[in-house]
């Protein structure tokens, strides 16, 4: 007779263990890997001096804002290697110009309201790293990167049209958006982007990024006014420019959590693309 062999421990938890993998996933990619209140140090050489910390963007890849007009990739560069005979001049590749391309530095979403509604509120939050001296218990001091979370929220008038800049903070952070009336009239919808639009600068440039960044929308009153996807004609919903990803309910708020869209200038928004926001080029 086969004896019986106990079922692992971890074998009895399965769900328990994906929740617990999709939080290291997302704790290495997007972050804080250590905390709201994390310290990015360096590493310590064999003579006791220290490394230095490095550059947040390297730490962590999804999630982040640059400030405007941050160059992602340089012109000359190419994934092609060519073959040696390009003139370098020109600066180009078999008749292709090489691109500037931009650092994403927005982030949005589409909600579905009632016309009537007149004030969504905005959550916007985000990491901020400044640069730090460190003491060691040696006497040596080190740079690192010290994590500070923020947490504001701003009120958004909401009538048809452009929805203007509106500060989030006072160093050029700011929402903007759009409200456009839904063909039955009784619906608008609302499209708002957290946009980072600090000035970039040549030392610690980490400093002017948003890290860990989210956009929650809410009702100004906390009243349930949040409308489903199946409200809008079905030739709204579906065309390009108004189509939405995630879907709300009238229980539930729209959330857009670390999915950052590219922007070089806000221009009113021309598409919704799946996955709670827009990539107004």
């Amino acid at each position: 007779m086969a004896s019986e062999t106990a079922t692992p421990e971890w074998a009895q938890r399965p769900a328990s263990i994906r929740k617990d993998l999709v939080r290291r996933i997302s704790a290495d990619l997007l972050g804080p890997l250590d905390g709201d209140d994390e310290v990015i140090h360096g590493f310590q050489r064999e003579d006791g001096t220290w490394t230095p910390s490095g550059r947040v963007n390297d730490r962590y890849l999804v999630g982040k804002l640059a400030p405007a007009g941050t160059v992602a990739r340089a012109p000359e560069r190419t994934d092609d290697p060519g073959t040696g005979d390009e003139d370098p001049a020109r600066g180009s590749h078999d008749g292709q110009v090489a691109q500037r391309v931009l650092a994403q530095s927005s982030m949005g979403l589409t909600a579905v309201v009632p016309a009537d509604t007149d004030e969504l509120v905005a959550r916007c939050r985000w990491g901020s790293y400044s640069r730090q001296d460190e003491a060691h218990p040696d006497g040596s001091n080190a740079r690192v990167w010290q994590r500070r979370q923020i947490d504001l929220t701003v009120a958004i008038p909401i009538r048809e049209g452009d929805i203007e800049p509106l500060p989030v903070n006072d160093e050029g952070v700011v929402v903007r958006g759009r409200a456009t009336r839904a063909k039955t009239g009784s619906l608008l919808l609302v499209t708002v982007f957290l946009c980072n639009e600090q000035e970039p600068v040549a030392v610690n440039k980490d400093s002017r990024w948003l890290f860990q960044a989210s956009l929650d929308l809410s009702a100004a009153n906390g009243k349930p006014v949040f409308c489903g996807r199946e409200e809008l004609p079905l030739a709204q919903s579906s065309s390009r420019g108004h189509q939405i990803g995630n879907r709300a309910t009238p229980e539930q708020p729209r959330c857009s959590r670390g999915f950052p869209f590219r922007q070089s200038g806000y221009v009113p928004p021309a598409g919704t693309r799946r996955g709670g926001g827009q990539s107004p080029r």
